[in-house]
């Protein structure tokens, strides 16, 4: 994990719980009814950089556009599955989450013929976190969303014979996201 990521966490971190305490108490919703409604954030792979929610009982599924902080992949799609202790209010929660992204393409000389060849390499991203949902009442139900957790990168595709082609490694998740549903 880089420091930038760090430092901006950090900030996010310390800037939103004062926010967040000030905020009035949320109303108690219907555990009977479907909740759907958009989101937006920043780190883990549920909603990723924009997405949707929809929350039934105990249990959200959520679906969106994956995020990466590299310059190397573009963004994909992410979806997860989440568990509110208390769907009412505000809770804390548990997530499985997954993700994949498509890496931009590169030229390599290879070594063999001496012709430039393309490839396309996608990186899998499946991870589990804890994390603690701050809900709101005014009128709509609006919540932000922190966590974090671990997760295993993986990358598959066709790469030249110059690079790994399958490298794995474990990293550091967060999830820090906003949205309302209805």
């Amino acid at each position: 994990m880089n420091a930038k990521r760090i430092v901006w966490t950090a900030l996010f971190v310390v800037l939103a719980t004062p926010v967040a305490m000030a905020w009035p108490e949320e109303r108690e919703r219907d555990p009977e009814h479907l909740y759907i409604g958009p989101r937006w954030g920043y780190g883990a792979y549920f909603t990723g950089l924009v997405g949707v929610e929809a929350q039934v009982h105990h249990f959200a599924l959520a679906l969106g556009v994956a995020p990466d902080v590299t310059t190397d992949f573009t963004p994909g799609l992410c979806g997860g599955l989440k568990y509110y202790f208390d769907p009412q209010r505000s809770s804390f929660y548990l997530g499985v989450c997954a993700g994949r992204t498509r890496e931009a393409s590169e030229y390599f000389w290879t070594s063999e013929d001496g012709v430039i060849s393309d490839y396309i390499r996608y990186k899998k991203t499946y991870g589990a976190l804890f994390g603690y949902r701050r809900r709101i009442g005014f009128g709509i139900d609006i919540s932000a969303g922190i966590g974090g957790g671990i997760a295993d990168n993986s990358y598959v595709g066709v790469v030249p014979s110059d690079r790994d082609p399958s490298p794995s490694e474990t990293i550091v998740l967060f999830d820090l996201s906003m949205g309302v549903s209805f």
